[in-house]
């Protein structure tokens, strides 16, 4: 694992949005540690492995939220269709500035990436 990567060490510049919202004006390297500490947590108690790699693999809990959320976009209008297209792209935009994902690779996909929760939430820190 690069330096990068490793959640021992968390890098500023990698993520700006999650430094503003700990802080609007410098946050401390003490703060940026508390950070990393809960985002590490958080991924450790995710329920879904990170070697799965097939849909079948990801278990019961991930087929029923996938009912779950096929029931809920069941009423969803065309332009809500393309704002989450929009978003959708902007996503993977975002990934492939980052280095984390390649031009070709889809990232919404039925095969959901090992990282795809740490990926979307330093997205969603970062706008």
């Amino acid at each position: 694992m690069s330096a990068t990567n490793s959640p021992d060490v968390f890098h500023a510049d990698i993520y700006p949005g999650l430094c503003d919202a700990v802080s609007p004006t410098t946050a401390s390297t003490l703060e940026l540690l508390d950070v990393s500490d809960d985002m590490t947590a958080e991924q450790e108690i995710l329920p879904v492995a990170a070697t799965a790699t097939n849909v079948r693999d990801l278990g019961e809990e991930f087929t029923q939220l996938q009912a779950t959320l096929l029931d809920a976009s069941k009423g969803v209008t065309e332009g809500m269709d393309a704002e989450y297209k929009r978003l959708m792209q902007q996503c993977e935009f975002f990934l492939i500035d980052m280095g984390w994902l390649q031009h070709n690779e889809l990232f919404f996909c039925k095969t959901p990436h090992p990282e795809a929760p740490a990926f979307i939430v330093a997205w969603i820190m970062n706008a």
